[in-house]
C-alpha cells in the first residue's frame, strides 16, 4: 500500500480510473476484433450446390403425361420426401 503523503499516492489519486479506462479499451478492442473476424469468414457451399448427376442417373423420370400433370407428379413426389416446393 502507498503512504498517503507520497508523490506516488498523489499520482494515483489524480488518475483513479486509469485501470477502468484501460479495461474498457481492451474489452472494446476484443469485441471489435471478434466482429471483424466474423465478417471475414468464408462461406462453405451447400451440399446441393455441388451435386452433379451423370446422364445415366437413377434420379431421372420420363413420362408421357402432359407437362402440367408431370409437374404435379414431380411436386407430389418431392413433397412426400419432405422437400419444400413453392
Amino acid at each position: 500500500m502507498v503512504a498517503p503523503n507520497t508523490p506516488k499516492y498523489a499520482e494515483m489519486k489524480a488518475r483513479p480510473h486509469t485501470f477502468l479506462r484501460l479495461a474498457r479499451l481492451t474489452a472494446g478492442a476484443v469485441l471489435l476484433g471478434l466482429l471483424l473476424s466474423a465478417c471475414n469468414s468464408t462461406k462453405t457451399s451447400r451440399s446441393y450446390q455441388t451435386e452433379a448427376f451423370t446422364s445415366e442417373s437413377p434420379f431421372q423420370y420420363y413420362s408421357n403425361q402432359a407437362p402440367e400433370k408431370a409437374c404435379e407428379i414431380a411436386r407430389r413426389a418431392l413433397l412426400s420426401q419432405g422437400y419444400q416446393v413453392e
